[in-house]
């Protein structure tokens, strides 16, 4: 063989070589974003969530076309929390404060305010008035039972209304963690 065809010889296979290269990258590179992708897709169906919040009541704290991210596996919910739940009758989700917790008794005042187990609470958070709906009070929560309010209180249509009820634990998705404000 002489040194021409012994060049060419080396030249071919360094093609293939290269050829291979590139085929085994480009795999590499489809498994990586394949890969991520999936791992995307599992952490917002089983972890996180987002939901956009649609209507004014939440303002001033959340704006209509906010973006919010909730953390489905937060089993520990507190007053003053805000969630993210499924609203059983027209079944949409609903973005609302905790307000009392199963167990709790709760009045609402011809006035406006708000006792829990005969307590007044603090809700530097609110706009408005909270004005009484169709639900009577004294209300006491039984167990998985959540009473929740919209901050913008005159508008919100919330656990006040027989329209929304009581929030059951299993329709509540998730606690909001995080917010993007849009549109502004």
């Amino acid at each position: 063989m002489s040194n021409g065809e012994t060049l060419q010889a080396i030249e071919g296979h360094l093609k293939k070589i290269q050829r291979r290269k590139k085929i085994t990258t480009a795999i590499y590179s489809i498994f990586e974003v394949l890969s991520l992708s999936l791992l995307i897709l599992l952490v917002f169906t089983f972890i996180l969530g987002i939901a956009r919040v649609n209507q004014n009541s939440m303002l001033p704290n959340f704006c209509p076309n906010d973006i919010v991210l909730y953390n489905r596996l937060d089993h520990q919910i507190q007053r003053g929390d805000v969630i993210v739940a499924k609203e059983t009758q027209d079944n949409i989700l609903i973005i609302k404060r905790i307000i009392a917790l199963p167990g709790d008794t709760i009045e609402i005042s011809e006035d406006g305010l708000v006792n829990i187990n005969q307590q007044p609470i603090q809700e530097d958070y609110i706009q408005g008035t909270t004005i009484l709906r169709d639900v009577r009070f004294p209300l006491t929560l039984e167990e998985n039972e959540y009473f929740v309010m919209g901050d913008n209180r005159e508008i919100s249509l919330d656990s006040r209304s027989s329209q929304i009820g009581l929030i059951q634990q299993e329709n509540i998705r998730g606690t909001v963690f995080f917010t993007i404000k849009l549109f502004r």
